[in-house]
């Protein structure tokens, strides 16, 4: 997706924020790298995956730690898996299964932290998680998803944050009951909250997939960064499924197609890029 003016705040106030999960002291310095980041890379043609992902490597450095966000990812891990029982209980007591587990992974699409529109807390979902999966889809495209979940088709998953994944193995669950291989794509390393290999292998995705891989530690994806088995997997695809908007924002250029992006829009550049309405929940299919 290409960089929009609001992208420069929002970029800014994530750096403070990860500054301020080690210690306030790196902020003035961080602020300063992710500006000068910004001055020699920001235009309204600039791809803003790859600029963020320039700029949080960077500050990642100034505050002298790879995982800045690594108590919160637990957090948030610990609070999802103590939902699991009443996302099972919705799911369960739904007439569409998928459409119940595809809407409680895109509940878990609110644990993002230090954008406006973020929770403040990964414990705030507690008490709003069943209002949330009541609440359902505001785009929902499921019906026209299903078709593409044929016995032995081939789909990537490409997740995105921590709690969230937990989630993300429910509706895992109830894609491969239609006899899909399915493949999920986590990050090779720590980005934000983004759930890594280590994630996934702890709270047991193997056993709700065919297979785990990964791409590099970039904001959403970096195409020029992953291997060429995970190139040639997303070529063949039957269908690809993208959670969060930073997905969105990576594949939205590409030519992909069947893709279904599963996601709340919470902020207006995706919102508008996708012609959605701000912070709903959606599951759209482009074809």
């Amino acid at each position: 997706m290409r960089m929009r003016h609001e992208c420069v705040p929002c970029l800014l106030n994530r750096v403070i924020y990860e500054a301020g999960l080690v210690d306030p002291k790196f902020s003035e310095k961080a602020v300063k790298e992710a500006l000068n980041i910004l001055s020699k890379e920001y235009s309204y043609n600039a791809n803003s995956i790859l600029v963020a992902t320039k700029v949080h490597r960077r500050v990642y450095e100034i505050i002298e730690n790879p995982d800045p966000y690594r108590e919160i990812k637990e957090r948030s891990n610990r609070i999802a898996l103590s939902l699991v029982p009443k996302a099972e209980k919705f799911i369960n007591n739904s007439k569409d299964k998928l459409k119940a587990a595809v809407i409680c992974s895109i509940v878990g699409n609110v644990f993002d932290f230090g954008i406006k529109s973020s929770i403040a807390a990964p414990e705030k979902l507690e008490n709003d998680f069943e209002k949330m999966c009541k609440n359902g889809l505001d785009v929902d495209d499921t019906e026209k998803i299903k078709k593409y979940l044929k016995k032995n088709s081939k789909v990537l998953f490409f997740t995105d944050n921590c709690g969230e994944i937990v989630f993300d193995k429910l509706l895992c669950r109830q894609l491969k009951k239609f006899g899909v291989e399915l493949t999920i794509v986590v990050r090779e390393s720590p980005i934000m909250n983004d759930a890594t290999v280590k994630d996934a292998e702890k709270l047991g995705l193997k056993d709700a997939v065919d297979e785990i891989m990964h791409s590099s530690n970039a904001v959403g994806i970096d195409f020029n960064e992953i291997s060429d088995e995970l190139k040639n997997r997303i070529e063949n695809a039957d269908l690809i499924m993208c959670k969060g908007m930073g997905m969105y924002e990576a594949f939205c250029e590409k030519k992909y197609r069947p893709i279904a992006y599963l996601l709340r829009t919470k902020c207006r550049p995706v919102a508008d890029d996708m012609g959605l309405p701000e912070n709903i929940s959606a599951a759209k299919l482009y074809e």
